[in-house]
């Protein structure tokens, strides 16, 4: 007997089971070689392959490089203490790399840190961490992680850039990304999203490779309309069709017909990771989509939205609000925008799911209890905040946003309240999310977090960087500007006392400073004609020896064998010269004379052997190159 050839529930990477996802595996490739950057995070809902992705990464990587990587998997591990879950990823190192697991002794984290170092010397790890929301979904009242787990993995991606870097799994809920990018600067977010309709293709006929059932183009083609390409509703309506019609004693073929009947049996086989689903959004995104879900048209308009949750008497809802969480249930492709400015389901399976087992009126009911609750944690975090109870402020707030994703006015307090305490980082991170629906409110906060996190900063690239985010948000910000200009100036001051002139005439266009950058020109021409010059004299002149660079700025004196110094202009009396050439105020004299020995001094130093050695042309053009670098533009 036959084997169903469908996977419901289990991630199917390193399977034939496995179809798609090339772009994105070739992305985390790319970003796991560079030397830039070291952590990844696959963003998408549940149930839409993060693990099957991270199960196929584990697979292929060994055959791409001298890569090694590591899945571990941190469900149940939330209550874990730190040493104990470093214990567990210490083992799984060893395990994989097939050696002694180290002995931590009594301070495991620090040790580990040791042990892994030394490690990297020789191989470069990959640590695939699945369920890596469950921190993050822990961590909202005890704060373990985020003051433990998540500063311990901070410190762990410096040990080597090179060769040690981690992918994460996430998307229980939407702000899962946020903190996300909060906890792990310049992390790399890969979504993992729908598959294409020739992957959906390539799952449903499974049954065909392994010659148990057949399907018709017309019934692929409705298996597409329903599940629109997501991986684990197309596995459900295959699995239950094959345990429904495959038999011993003929391949059948599947019709149309036989996918609506066995509909109402899938949405009783994906229930529970629908309803996974539905937890992760929030209270606003549940009204939303509800709305949505109860339209017989299957599509409906921003307007005609509105006016059925005004109908509903979900009061709270107002339009802003409204138009964020409909953004909330795109980004998390739940819903998709129409050419009316109207939404619809992405999935149309997941609407049928949310109308019949979550009603409007239902979703209303639970709507009105969570605001009250979020309202109330706002207003203890308020009141304490007024009493300058900031850390205990900040308690209250998080639990009220924990209720109500939503609730805007608890968003704000709480970003104020990061910024006071000086929780920078963080309070970026949740503004410019609020930047994207909720600019009026958003936009000064924003500003001003900029503006202190440009000041804790030595890194004059990250201050610009801080100024110029700012003036996408404010294109004639003074401030930003002016400040941008004199960085600017800093930079290619910096630039040009190192002798690097390219990089320094850059920073001087980026400063608008046009004189700066004309004398730089004017250097560059000055040695660019030098160059042409030394060359043709030295390709049309055999013997012909470099004397000396002079500056007359400089001293430049002659010491003879008995080691009498005589004057330059005594001496260029004695010297039959062949060629003079004149730069700016740079002169080049060659000569066939050699019984001499002359030094480029300056504050009695000698700075440069130039005189009794025949030089190559590639040796007269550096040291020249060098003068004019050191040389102070005016």
């Amino acid at each position: 007997m036959s084997i169903n050839p469908y996977a419901v529930g289990n991630a199917v990477g390193n399977s034939p089971a496995f179809v798609g996802r090339e772009d994105i595996l070739a992305e985390i490739s790319n970003a796991i070689r560079s030397p830039y950057q070291n952590a990844v995070a696959l963003f998408g809902n549940r149930r839409i392959g993060k693990s099957s992705v991270l199960r196929e990464l584990e697979a292929k990587l060994p055959n791409e490089g001298n890569f090694t990587p590591i899945f571990f998997d941190l469900l149940d591990k939330t209550r874990l203490p730190l040493n104990e879950v470093i214990i567990d990823l210490a083992y799984k190192i060893s395990f994989s790399l097939n050696i002694e697991e180290p002995n931590l002794g009594n301070e495991p984290s620090k040790k580990f840190q040791m042990w892994l170092s030394n490690k990297l010397k020789n191989i470069s790890l990959v640590i695939l961490f699945d369920e890596f929301d469950e921190f993050i979904e822990s961590d909202t009242n005890n704060q373990y992680a985020t003051n433990t787990l998540f500063p311990y993995l901070r410190d762990l991606l410096e040990l080597n850039k090179q060769h040690l870097n981690f992918v994460f799994a996430i998307g229980r809920k939407i702000s899962d990304l946020r903190t996300a990018q909060s906890l792990f600067k310049g992390i790399l977010i890969q979504k993992i999203s729908l598959l294409d309709q020739e992957s959906t293709n390539k799952i449903i006929q499974f049954s065909e490779e392994n010659k148990t059932l057949k399907w018709s183009n017309e019934t692929k083609d409705a298996i597409w309309q329903e599940t629109n390409g997501h991986p684990y509703i197309i596995q459900c309506l295959c699995y239950n069709i094959w345990n429904k019609f495959y038999s011993n004693d003929n391949i059948i073929t599947i019709n149309k017909v036989n996918i609506i009947d066995i509909i109402p049996k899938t949405l009783e086989t994906a229930s529970t990771a629908i309803e996974w689903l539905w937890q992760g959004l929030g209270a606003a995104e549940r009204v939303v989509a509800a709305a949505l879900a109860e339209i017989e048209t299957k599509t409906i308009t921003e307007t005609q939205l509105e006016n059925l949750l005004q109908e509903s008497n979900v009061q709270i809802i107002i339009k802003e609000d409204l138009r964020t969480a409909a953004h909330i249930l795109e980004e998390w492709d739940l819903i998709e925008p129409l050419e009316n400015k109207g939404y619809r389901f992405r999935v149309e399976f997941i609407r049928k799911w949310i109308a019949e087992n979550k009603p409007l009126s239902q979703v209303e009911r639970e709507w009105e209890k969570i605001d009250q609750d979020a309202y109330r944690l706002y207003e203890a975090a308020r009141n304490l905040y007024n009493v300058n109870e900031h850390e205990q402020a900040l308690t209250f707030v998080r639990q009220a946003i924990k209720k109500n994703p939503d609730h805007l006015k608890a968003n704000e307090l709480l970003a104020v309240i990061l910024i006071d305490l000086e929780k920078l980082e963080e309070a970026y991170e949740l503004l410019k999310s609020l930047y994207k629906y909720h600019e009026k409110i958003a936009k000064p906060l924003l500003i001003n977090t900029l503006f202190l996190l440009a000041s804790k900063t030595r890194k004059i690239d990250k201050k610009i960087s801080y100024y110029e985010t700012i003036l996408e948000t404010d294109k004639n910000n003074e401030k930003s500007i002016l400040n941008i200009k004199q960085l600017w100036e800093i930079q290619g001051n910096d630039a040009y006392r190192k002798g690097d002139l390219l990089n320094a005439e850059l920073a001087y266009k980026n400063a608008g400073l046009d004189n700066k950058v004309a004398e730089i020109n004017q250097k560059q021409g000055t040695v660019k004609g030098l160059e042409e010059f030394l060359t043709k004299i030295v390709e049309g002149s055999k013997g012909i020896e470099i004397i000396f660079v002079y500056d007359i700025e400089y001293k430049i004196i002659y010491k003879s064998n008995n080691g009498l110094n005589i004057d330059l202009k005594k001496f260029i009396k004695k010297i039959k010269f062949i060629k003079i050439k004149t730069f700016g105020n740079i002169k080049i004299f060659v000569s066939e004379y050699n019984d001499s020995q002359i030094y480029l001094s300056f504050d009695k130093e000698v700075i440069g052997l130039i005189g009794n050695i025949t030089f190559r042309v590639d040796e007269i053009i550096t040291f020249v190159r060098s003068y004019i670098k050191q040389s102070p533009i005016k």
